[in-house]
């Protein structure tokens, strides 16, 4: 099968409220027969023929426990009439829009609504209108309800064969009433963008008991010299209970370099259409362009350039001035290695200070030493005399007595 989008024609326009939800439906063609051979059997024609239908594009309001009748129109832009028919289908609208026709009709609809009976001809190049029969069952609560319904065309006569489309719809009913609706958002996106700009997804679901309609709008503001808002506006969006819609928000910094905040406002109507809720996000992002990181990149290469061409020239400097002989090739000292061996020339130099003034403190006791000696060595020499001539007196007093006692 083949799903795609029926041309809508400018029948039943109306001025679609903001805040109220909008009925018209996406078409749903379904190819459900294509034979040999796709002439008309009347004109000749080889074009095959196509059918659209337009329903009201706000919801028909009827009360609960009450009949009220929904007029639709079946255009026929061909060049010959067709035969078609009406029934009655399931159709659910499921998450981001999309819509599904089921095989059958709906089971909640189908002993309250009346469909035409028989075939029906649209007239070349015309249109007719048809309504469908509602009554609305006591125990619906205050909602929205979509009523889904398929329009066949019949395959003429005459044995020829021709494509056969389906053309599947929905209509909208609104039953008033006091209702709750809540609807939850949140945002997500990248902190950190290398680029021109950023986006964030918004996410929006439907947790309330009967369907909404939203719109809103993104503001987008960077620092720094982006203070002026940029505006974008959200077109209302129908969400059905239990369902979820999202989309993407984008914004950009003023300069090659900044942070992006994008606030994002949801309305909807809470209890009441005469009251509105807002919702409030936010999202903040740092953008860095690509010609950002190549400027930067080209500042680090030429300012680490320049510090070096720099620093060798104080160095030549210093070589110079100090009167060594420039090294040439390979032989270029490191800085650390010569600092470290300045530092150790220093300390042998301190030791060999050090050694020296021991040596000098040496030599001079050495005089002192001898000067000692000398001074010792002669106050000997002067006493050795006068203990020798004790020594004669003592002994030739030893002989008088002797002499004397042997008289």
């Amino acid at each position: 099968m083949i799903f795609g989008q029926a041309a809508t024609p400018p029948v039943h326009s109306k001025r679609v409220v903001p805040g109220a939800l909008l009925a018209c439906a996406v078409a749903v063609v379904v190819s459900v027969g294509l034979l040999p051979q796709t002439a008309d059997a009347a004109t000749g024609s080889k074009h095959p023929r196509s059918l659209a239908v337009s329903v009201p594009s706000d919801p028909v309001q009827i009360a609960a426990g009450q009949s009220g009748t929904i007029p639709i129109r079946i255009v026929n832009p061909g060049s010959s009439p067709v035969p078609v028919v009406v029934s009655g289908r399931a159709v659910h609208l499921e998450n981001n829009g999309r819509v599904k026709m089921g095989n059958g009709p709906d089971p909640l609809w189908k002993s309250y609504a009346q469909f035409p009976t028989g075939p029906l001809t649209i007239p070349a190049d015309g249109y007719t209108d048809v309504n469908i029969k509602l009554s609305v069952p006591r125990f619906l609560s205050p909602d929205l309800y979509f009523i889904g319904f398929l329009v066949s065309p019949l395959p003429s006569g005459g044995g020829n064969l021709q494509v056969v489309n389906q053309i599947g719809w929905f209509a909208t009913v609104d039953v008033p009433g006091p209702r709750l609706r809540k609807l939850e958002a949140t945002v997500a996106g990248p902190g950190f963008v290398i680029g021109g700009g950023t986006h964030a997804l918004v996410d929006t679901q439907n947790v309330g008991r009967a369907a909404l309609s939203y719109w809103g709008e993104n503001d987008v503001t960077s620092w720094p010299g982006g203070s002026v808002p940029k505006q974008t506006r959200f077109d209302p969006s129908l969400l059905p209970v239990g369902t979820s819609r999202s989309f993407t928000v984008t914004g950009s910094p003023a300069w090659l370099v900044g942070v992006v905040s994008m606030h994002v406002s949801l309305i909807y109507s809470r209890r009441s259409d005469s009251s509105t809720t807002e919702i409030q996000l936010t999202k903040r992002t740092l953008v860095v362009s690509p010609i950002a990181i190549l400027l930067a990149i080209a500042a680090i290469l030429i300012g680490g350039s320049w510090w070096w061409r720099r620093r060798r020239r104080k160095k030549l400097l210093r070589e110079r001035r100090g009167g060594r002989p420039k090294k040439t090739g390979g032989a270029t000292t490191k800085p650390g290695v010569a600092t470290k061996k300045t530092g150790a020339a220093v300390k042998k130099s301190s030791v060999a200070t050090t050694k020296t003034g021991a040596a000098t403190a040496k030599a001079a006791a050495a005089p002192a030493k001898s000067r000692s000696a000398t001074a010792t060595k002669a106050a000997a020499d002067k006493t050795r005399p006068a203990e020798a001539s004790k020594t004669r007196a003592a002994a030739a007093n030893k002989t008088r007595a002797a002499a004397n006692g042997s008289d």
